[in-house]
């Protein structure tokens, strides 16, 4: 009983409640489709909500959720997201991000309502552990993002070493709800707010931002930069070695220190990483207990 209060969602003041349905649109509508679009991938993969999101450039959005009070609480009661425009922390090449690690790379004030945002999340729906796919296009950029139940504690962990398993369903959840994302599209939940030329406090863009500047904060020697890049490209110890002329066990040992200096249990983590830029803060940050849990590649 402790536990179903714990997670147990106020509902808004009645008043309230009969504004927000109103004016309901496709993104609370259609909570109950997408929740079954889901539902075998849940069960299979222990992931209790799933979140998809399309953020055009001028900051309007479009946004399906398995969880409709959620996403309510999110956009309506306390306006976490709202006036957030984020895909300038993602470099165009970034696919994947642990939004708890992530978030240090945001500016204060947007860092901090992430913050809130997640621990809402957890603490009043039991939606915890959030990884986040990101693909970019011409038009606009799409989030699918991933939650796992409080107790789920190896939940970083099953993620890392099953994301064919999440790439195979953001596949499936495109064709499968591609109707509501094209009526979500067309009645979309934040309106376009964000001039071109960008606004006071908009974020800084990291797309230019490439390895140097981890280079520096994190202190790789020039030989683990150019071997970082290749890691990135997904190249094997043993490809990288007849790239560079050297032995597949002098790649090995670099990738090793790699980690070491970058706080990464295993190869995926550091992938991750160095696939992301990150402010000195999240470089010296303890590892966590989920990345403990990590197996060592």
């Amino acid at each position: 009983m402790a536990i179903e209060r714990r997670f147990r969602y106020q509902r808004p003041h009645r008043e309230k409640e009969a504004e927000i349905m109103s004016c309901l649109n496709i993104s609370f509508i259609a909570a109950n489709d997408v929740t079954s679009i889901c539902q075998d991938f849940f069960r299979r993969s222990g992931i209790n909500c799933f979140s998809y999101s399309r953020v055009y450039k001028d900051g309007s959005r479009s946004e399906l959720w398995s969880d409709a009070r959620a996403l309510n609480h999110t956009f309506f009661e306390k306006k976490y997201i709202v006036g957030s425009y984020t895909p300038d922390y993602y470099g165009h090449k970034e696919r994947y991000a642990i939004l708890e690690h992530k978030v240090c790379s945001f500016t204060t004030e947007t860092r901090n309502r992430y913050i809130a945002q997640i621990n809402d999340q957890r603490n009043l729906f039991d939606h915890a552990f959030p990884f986040k796919i990101i693909n970019f296009t011409d038009e606009y950029c799409e989030y699918f993002l991933f939650y796992s139940s409080v107790s789920n504690v190896n939940a970083v962990g099953f993620y890392l070493n099953n994301l064919d398993m999440l790439e195979s369903f953001v596949a499936f959840f495109k064709v499968a709800a591609s109707k509501l994302i094209a009526q979500a599209d067309k009645e979309r939940l934040i309106s376009g707010t964000r001039p071109h030329s960008g606004m006071p406090g908009t974020p800084v863009s990291t797309k230019n931002v490439h390895l140097g500047s981890l280079t520096n904060e994190c202190e790789l020697t020039p030989r683990q930069t150019q071997i970082a890049q290749y890691v990135i490209a997904g190249k094997t110890a043993r490809e990288i070695a007849t790239l560079l002329i050297v032995s597949p066990r002098t790649i090995e040992t670099h990738i090793d220190n790699m980690k070491s200096r970058l706080g990464c249990m295993n190869k995926t983590e550091l992938i991750l990483r160095l696939s992301n830029t990150h402010k000195r803060s999240d470089c010296d940050r303890p590892r966590t207990t989920q990345a403990k849990t990590l197996d060592n590649l």
